[in-house]
């Protein structure tokens, strides 16, 4: 699982290197591989339990072995038997569906070690093997449940990593009711990182109830958490969810007001299209820029004679800045329907604006591109 994560990243974020998350990964099998020498009777005894995966009643035999090995070290206050074991179970419990013995089994053993304490040392040695970058590989940890919750948060708060702290996300999201009511405590802490990790988080576990708590965040003093509660209602996607965002629209900076309605079509279009249309009408002109491009997305039926309209208007309908946008916003989206569009683009090639004039040059090329194409094809 852990190569597979790090191949993965290795695919999708250029920008890290290459080398360095299967270092990581192969740290941590090193990490584990040092049982033997630290704790040799351990070792037997989990070589056992992977030797016998496929026989239940062996792998059965062998499992509680570990975990009375395991729970004898504990009483003596020698934590690292327990961690490494959960390391190796944890991985191994990968292997097996939810409904396999084999999975009950393990995590059923997994839960009976992972106390707080064996949970930290066991986050510790992940820590000491990866270099301070354990948060990659968090996901690994949830075969443990939920003692390893606190020590995910902690590091989500702590985490500079863009990467690190999307995968403590996703992880936390596994465990899903159990971290809503920890993520809600988070929404009243003071650094404004921490409460947009909570808002990403809840946003992903889809929990309406949650909304409340949510909507006063929409007037935060920070601007990326507003983004985040935005972004976090529309994945909850209910009604109320629905009007707390409409409701953003009316209030605070034009940038934030501009990305409530890019929100919006994601609801359904006969509900939010009144209020696009309202703010197309009378909202700021940056707003009513972004209103036009939303409604775009929406492609009512009468869509194109509406962008004929505001391409054809002229003073008196707007003020003459707003007017200009608009103008601009309607040749760009009417170049972007092309070929339906173009007799109504075509009018405009001597239009006295020149960003006008641009999107028709513009359509002329895609239509004669278009043209080759179909000459080529014939």
């Amino acid at each position: 699982l852990w190569e597979e994560e790090a191949q993965e990243e290795m695919e999708t974020d250029s920008s890290d290197e290459d080398s360095e998350p299967s270092k990581s990964a192969a740290a941590v099998d090193d990490l584990i591989a040092d049982s033997s020498a630290q704790h040799p009777v351990l070792q037997q005894q989990l070589e056992a339990l992977i030797a016998g995966v496929n026989d239940v009643a062996r792998f059965k035999h062998a499992g509680n072995a570990v975990f009375k090995y395991c729970k004898q070290a504990a009483e003596t206050n020698s934590h690292a038997p327990s961690a490494i074991a959960l390391l190796v179970l944890s991985k191994l419990s990968y292997q097996f569906g939810d409904s396999d013995p084999q999975h009950e089994l393990l995590i059923k053993i997994i839960r009976g070690l992972a106390t707080p304490d064996v949970v930290r040392v066991e986050i510790a040695r992940i820590n000491h093997a990866v270099g301070g970058a354990w948060e990659e590989h968090a996901n690994a940890l949830v075969p443990v449940g939920t003692p390893v919750i606190p020590f995910l948060f902690r590091a989500l708060a702590e985490t500079d990593s863009r990467k690190g702290r999307q995968r403590l996300i996703s992880t936390l999201q596994k465990f899903g009711a159990d971290v809503r009511e920890p993520a809600l405590k988070l929404l009243q802490d003071a650094r404004w990182y921490v409460v947009r990790n909570a808002i990403d988080l809840l946003g992903l576990l889809k929990d309406t109830a949650v909304v409340p708590d949510l909507l006063p965040l929409l007037k935060h003093d920070h601007p990326k958490v507003r983004q985040a509660v935005r972004e976090a209602l529309r994945k909850i996607g209910s009604d109320d969810a629905m009007q707390g965002l409409m409701a953003a629209t009316g209030f605070g900076e034009d940038a934030d007001r501009r990305h409530a309605l890019s929100q919006l079509p994601f609801f359904p279009a006969q509900v939010i299209l009144p209020k696009v249309l309202e703010l197309i009408d009378k909202g700021a002109p940056a707003v009513a820029e972004e209103g036009l491009r939303v409604l775009s997305e929406l492609d009512p039926p009468d869509m194109m004679p509406y962008l004929e309209k505001l391409l054809s208007s002229r003073k008196g309908i707007f003020g003459a800045r707003k007017r200009d946008i608009l103008r601009h916003t309607a040749a760009e989206l009417i170049c972007l329907r092309l070929p339906d569009s173009w007799p109504i683009l075509r009018e405009y090639a001597s239009d006295s604006d020149l960003e006008v004039r641009k999107w028709v040059a513009r359509g002329i090329d895609i239509m004669q591109r278009a043209k080759k194409h179909e000459f080529a094809s014939i």
